[in-house]
This record gives structure tokens, C-alpha cells and sequence, in this order.
């Protein structure tokens, strides 16, 4: 199993994409609209893309599930991983691509902190036109605007902003 930076929070956004429809249809009904969310926006969960850019494929990874050359080869910057990470996210997004092999073991292999938990995982929102752009940002920042402070204290958690 890789491993992750040493974290103590994991964040699950799976639970996002129904929140995210039931929000978006709830809002589109009150007022009388007839898009729907698919009408507006790409939208699916992933990892972090460092955590895909980061993840050790030539020692942890199943030949068989094709890991792409530019995340296998140790001689690619940081940021050209992560470029081409975000290239794939957003084929998957736009359904060009099913989410690849590599990712969904990265997703599933990866432990983090202290627990062993599998890595965060964010909510992506590709808007399919420039007009839903601001809109895409204001629902990215409201799921993600609780803040909650947590500090180590004796071997301890001390929660400040609960």
C-alpha cells in the first residue's frame, strides 16, 4: 500500500453528487425551470490531484491496469503530472473517457494518517458553458466552506471550531 502525507481529516465527497442534484433540482423547481443539473454542468468525485501526480506507480502499481507513461516515468516534473492528471479528469468529467483503472486503484490503495483511511476525495463541477461558471464556483465554495480547526494537544485532539 502507498502511502500519504500524514493527514488526520479525510473528506469523502462521494455523498456531494446526490446533495448537489437534490440542491440543483430543488432550485431549478421553485422556479420553474426545466434544465436539469446535466443541463449546466460535468460533475463526478475524485481524489486530490497530487495524490494521483504523487502515488508511487512503479512500486505499487498492477502492470496490468495500464498506469500512463507520464506518471511512471520519475523524470516528469511534479507539475506535468498534475497537468495530465487534470487533462484526464476532465475527459472523464465530459464522459470523453471512463475514470481509468489507475485512478480508481490509486483511490482505493492509498492509505492516509494515522487510521489507515483512503484519501480525501473532492467534488469537480465543469461547467458546460462560461455563463454556469460562477455558479460551479459559488456550490464548490459553499460544500467546502465549514471550517474546523483541529490541534494536537498530549496525545489528543482539541477541537477549537467545532
Amino acid at each position: 500500500m502507498e502511502r500519504c502525507v500524514k493527514d488526520f481529516t479525510v473528506i469523502n465527497s462521494q455523498p456531494s453528487i446526490e446533495a448537489l442534484e437534490n440542491l440543483m433540482s430543488d432550485f431549478f423547481g421553485t422556479f420553474g425551470m426545466t434544465e436539469t443539473i446535466d443541463d449546466l454542468f460535468y460533475y463526478d468525485v475524485f481524489a486530490a490531484t497530487n495524490v494521483y501526480a504523487n502515488f508511487n506507480y512503479s512500486e505499487s502499481f498492477d502492470n496490468k491496469l495500464d498506469a500512463p507513461d507520464i506518471l511512471l516515468n520519475t523524470t516528469n516534473s511534479f507539475s506535468e503530472r498534475v497537468d495530465y492528471v487534470v487533462k484526464i479528469i476532465k475527459k472523464v468529467l465530459t464522459k470523453e473517457i471512463e475514470k481509468p483503472e489507475w485512478m480508481k486503484y490509486v483511490e482505493l490503495n492509498m492509505e492516509c494518517g494515522e487510521y489507515d483511511l483512503p484519501p480525501s476525495t473532492f467534488l469537480w463541477i465543469l461547467p458546460k458553458k462560461n455563463e454556469y461558471k460562477a455558479l460551479a464556483e459559488r456550490l464548490t465554495e459553499f460544500l467546502y466552506s465549514p471550517n474546523r480547526t483541529t490541534v494536537m494537544v498530549d496525545n489528543g485532539i482539541l477541537n477549537v471550531n467545532d
